[in-house]
C-alpha cells in the first residue's frame, strides 16, 4: 500500500481532510531525524500544507543548514 493511500484511509476513518489549504508558504521548518523515510514523509506532508521544508540527518547537518539559511 502506498503511503498516500494509507494516510487517505486513516484520514477517512478519523474524519480528517486530506486537501491542503491554498495560499502562500506559511513558514520554514527544519526536520531533523536520522530516519530518511520519516523525514521524507514529514517533508511531503508539510509541503502540501504550504510550508518550506529543509531536512537534516544529524546535528552536524543542522549546523550547516542553519549557517546557510542565516
Amino acid at each position: 500500500m502506498r503511503m498516500n493511500d494509507l494516510f487517505g484511509k486513516l484520514g477517512s476513518m478519523f474524519g480528517v481532510r486530506q486537501t491542503a489549504p491554498a495560499g502562500p508558504a506559511k513558514g520554514l521548518i527544519l526536520i531533523a531525524d536520522d530516519d530518511a523515510s520519516l523525514r521524507n514523509v514529514m517533508s511531503r506532508t508539510l509541503t502540501r500544507y504550504g510550508y518550506e521544508v529543509l531536512q537534516a540527518e544529524d546535528g552536524e547537518s543542522i549546523g550547516e543548514i542553519f549557517k546557510e539559511v542565516r
